[in-house]
């Protein structure tokens, strides 16, 4: 992956902050809805969504060590 050299630590820092701010804001207003939780293949889709940005999250996270 080429790095950016106009990127500094705070944009990791910033990325990784929307990252788990989606994630919340996910399992707080989407996955907690009783549509939601009441029908299994969007719950399933939901959930879906959310490993798929709590491992985004991770993944900036490791970029942010690695800088």
């Amino acid at each position: 992956m080429k790095k950016d050299k106009n990127l500094d630590v705070f944009y990791y820092h910033e990325a990784l902050d929307r990252a788990y701010i989606t994630v919340n804001f996910i399992e707080s207003v989407l996955a907690e809805h009783p549509v939601i939780r009441k029908n299994n293949k969007i719950r399933k889709k939901v959930n879906k969504a959310l490993w798929l940005i709590r491992d985004v999250y991770q993944l900036i996270g490791n970029l942010k060590g690695n800088q």
